[in-house]
């Protein structure tokens, strides 16, 4: 969306509500409707809050790309990157275009890429009755679409459908088991499993942003570029335009695998994949971002400002995730809570403070966020009670200079995603369908 901007109308949007319910008893200012004496005492009445909205000039010019996705690697175990050549799929993704589109989370740092075509061993288990022709149907559908030229799409089968809609059922147990204990184990991407990335990203007008693994080191703890090199070769010989990350929430390392990177292992490490980006020609003015920190809090925020001294001047924009709440949240109040709201706010201002002192001219990016972390929780985070944390997000984001935002998740596995496993939108999709 050319010439995107952002006023201060915008900004008041996130409540997306001019007409609220509240009860009788309130000491609400506004005007309200009398309401007859033979009611009953707890009856909800409409309140009218009338907003003077400045619209003659914008609060400040946003990115083209400002509202961007992000897809996590559990669709490699659970199946359904085989489905992102779905027609439905691939339009509801393109109305968000021009966007970047940012393969990571989580599992990032558990990704091995191997240089080989679309093998059954290496998928998610599925239910033996059906695994065998499950992964024909699969080989059929792969071989379909190498015949079509440029942008591949597919109509998949309900009957192939509903098969893999089982398989990602008993394969959501285990991702969230893992996303609960912390505990990741090995993805592997093959070439097969790229072009379909790929294919969904080109299709959909969106801009590939693949995380590399941050965690295969050697034996002095240096970054082992193996795997990364192999991978960035393949998609080089493929012509694929494709933007880098290295890593995903360094600051939590130690309490995944009980071993830290410190700040200044850290901006080695994307100083030799930034090398690594220029040895390779068709790469050597890709974009590299980083460095994904999570939550600014003490341990976070001293891992940036240590990488920023380092090696800040590596990457083109400086990333950090937010996520608003956890599993433990039940009651869909929580999410309304204006203290909840507002966490954000100071976050950004912390990250801001950081990345200004040392490359002022840096831009910043929300490189992950969502309603809740743990996979979200089913019928709040889903829902349009989550809708009002994502607009709060796109409008505090916007107003404080945050330069794109990659939403957690488009689809995916858990309860945080934009569109359900129907191929339907979820609300925090048509919450911003009209921005």
């Amino acid at each position: 969306m050319p010439g995107r901007f952002f006023s201060q109308m915008c900004g008041l949007a996130v409540w997306w509500a001019f007409l609220i319910q509240s009860p009788i008893s309130s000491a609400s200012t506004t005007y309200r409707r009398h309401v007859a004496a033979d009611k009953r005492q707890n009856f909800l009445e409409r309140t009218l809050i009338l907003l003077d909205v400045n619209t003659r000039s914008p609060v400040r010019l946003l990115n083209d790309n400002f509202l961007s996705l992000q897809v996590d690697p559990s669709i490699l175990k659970n199946g359904w990157l085989d489905f992102l050549s779905s027609k439905r799929l691939v339009t509801l993704a393109r109305g968000l275009s021009p966007a970047y589109l940012r393969f990571g989370g989580k599992r990032t740092d558990f990704l091995q890429f191997h240089n080989l075509k679309n093998l059954a061993k290496f998928r998610g288990p599925g239910p033996d009755y059906y695994l065998k022709n499950y992964e024909d149907d699969i080989v059929r559908s792969d071989i379909a679409l190498d015949k079509q030229k440029g942008c591949k799409l597919a109509s998949h089968p309900d009957m192939m459908l509903e098969l893999q809609r089982e398989k990602a059922a008993q394969m959501q147990q285990v991702l969230l088991k893992e996303q609960l204990s912390n505990h990741y184990s090995d993805v592997t991407i093959t070439a097969r499993s790229l072009d379909k990335l790929y294919n969904f990203a080109d299709c959909a007008g969106l801009h590939l942003i693949f995380g590399l693994n941050a965690l295969h080191r050697n034996p002095d703890n240096s970054w082992n570029a193996s795997s990364a090199l192999s991978l960035l070769k393949y998609s080089a010989g493929k012509k694929y335009n494709i933007s880098w990350e290295l890593g995903n929430e360094p600051n939590s390392y130690r309490t995944m695998v009980a071993r830290s990177v410190n700040s200044s292992r850290l901006a080695q490490d994307y100083i030799m994949l930034k090398t690594l980006l220029q040895s390779v020609r068709y790469y050597s003015r890709s974009n590299l971002y980083g460095p994904n920190i999570g939550r600014p809090r003490k341990n976070a925020i001293l891992l940036l400002d240590g990488f920023m001294k380092n090696g800040g001047s590596v990457v083109d924009a400086v990333t950090w995730q937010h996520f608003y709440i956890d599993r433990r949240v039940t009651k869909v109040e929580d999410f309304l809570k204006t203290r909840l709201l507002d966490t954000l706010t100071d976050q950004i201002t912390k990250v801001l403070k950081i990345v200004k002192m040392h490359a002022p001219d840096k831009r910043v990016w929300l490189g992950g966020v969502g309603p809740a972390w743990a996979g979200g929780i089913s019928n709040l985070s889903d829902t349009f009670a989550a809708g009002l944390l994502w607009l709060n997000t796109l409008g505090i984001s916007a107003m404080q200079g945050i330069d794109v935002v990659l939403r957690h998740s488009f689809f995916d596995y858990g309860y945080s995603h934009l569109v359900d496993q129907q191929f339907n939108p979820l609300p925090g999709l048509l919450a911003v369908s009209a921005l």
